[in-house]
């Protein structure tokens, strides 16, 4: 994608699915008693990007442009390495980007690698502001509660029981990857603290910030629905790795994120039909893809074009499915976090010829 592209195209979509997450008008609904209505969802939407996201997304990146983020419009830099070989620097209007990716738990990054880049995340005092910066918004969600109920301690109560389900998780989380692999050491490998190394598991985390920060960003991430990552989860040990997908699986109790993504519709006739998928004695909604064929839509919006699909369903990966549409016509929309863009290296190779 050009600069263009993120700065004009996908900004305005980051600011209206954080809003859209702010407008809705559930508390409104538990806190109007005479009105017949739960107010108007534009207003709100308006209100909080102006009054909210905005000013906040100003100070986020001029604090990051402050530590090192880059914000540029320079084109990439090539570059020597000292064993001779080429390398190409990326550039980009990084900091604008962050700040509302942060802010609105949308996620994923302009580079690659996330929030482990140091272009995106150069200091652990930028780490730091970015972890604070994605739990802000929901946070303060419960105080607002309080507010409209007329009855704080509800507001408080809330706060509370989120904040001790996050707090179990991060210690527990910490713990495990402190204590690191116990099968390493059986085997001779070193797994203690010296000059050259920090004790236990160091896989898939971030050098420059440690076990520490890279335990409670992936807390805090997941706790939050949010993308953004500074390490690789998939790379934690069994029960750290177990507590994040705990976390994600509890439907975002804990604190929650307040970007919305848009879900399988058609376009005039609405939403598709979902397809009833058994797993293990329970039922799961799933895409179908049939049924979206069978009316047939022009455009399919299909939500997270990486993602696995339910066991049991016709295709594996979320990516065999639009293929299936396109092939019988329909166009595709969909949506994809950058940070799933390893995951789809070699079909995209082996599809369009295109290394990404």
């Amino acid at each position: 994608m050009s600069y263009l592209v993120p700065m004009v195209a996908l900004t305005v979509q980051n600011f209206a699915s954080a809003a859209a997450g702010v407008a809705v008008a559930l508390v409104c609904g538990f806190v109007r008693q005479q009105a017949t209505t739960i107010g108007n969802f534009w207003v709100d939407l308006t209100r909080a990007v102006l009054y909210l996201f905005l000013p906040l997304s100003l100070l986020g990146a001029l604090f990051s442009c402050s530590q090192g983020v880059i914000q540029n419009l320079a084109p990439y830099t090539d570059a020597t390495t000292m064993e001779g070989n080429r390398q190409v620097i990326a550039q980009g209007p990084v900091a604008s980007q962050e700040a509302i990716k942060m802010l609105g738990t949308n996620g994923g990054g302009f580079f690659n690698a996330n929030s482990a880049h140091p272009f995106e995340n150069p200091t652990p005092l930028t780490n730091l502001v970015q972890m604070l910066m994605i739990f802000l918004i929901s946070a303060g969600l419960t105080y607002t509660l309080g507010r409209m109920a007329d009855d704080q301690r509800q507001g408080w109560a809330i706060f509370a029981a989120k904040s001790l389900l996050f707090l179990v998780g991060v210690f527990v989380v910490y713990a495990a990857e402190q204590a690191g692999n116990p099968n390493l050491a059986r085997v001779g490998i070193e797994t203690s603290a010296s000059d050259l190394q920090h004790l236990g598991n160091m896989e898939g985390k971030e050098v420059r910030l440690g076990i520490t920060m890279t335990s409670l960003f992936a807390t805090i991430t997941t706790a939050a629905s949010c993308s953004a990552a500074n390490g690789m989860q998939d790379s934690f040990t069994p029960l750290g790795g177990l507590v994040t997908l705990f976390i994600i699986q509890s439907g975002e109790v804990i604190f929650g994120g307040i970007c919305c993504r848009p879900s399988h519709v058609g376009p005039g006739p609405g939403r598709c039909p979902r397809r009833l998928v058994p797993y293990r004695d329970k039922i799961f909604e799933a895409m179908d893809t049939e049924a979206s064929l069978a009316r047939p839509p022009e455009i399919c919006l299909v939500e997270e074009l990486p993602h696995t699909n339910v066991p049991g369903s016709p295709r594996a990966k979320r990516w065999e499915d639009v293929l299936v549409l396109f092939e019988a016509g329909v166009d595709v929309i969909t949506t994809m976090n950058t940070q799933h863009l390893d995951s789809l290296n070699d079909q995209v190779r082996e599809i369009s010829g295109i290394q990404v």
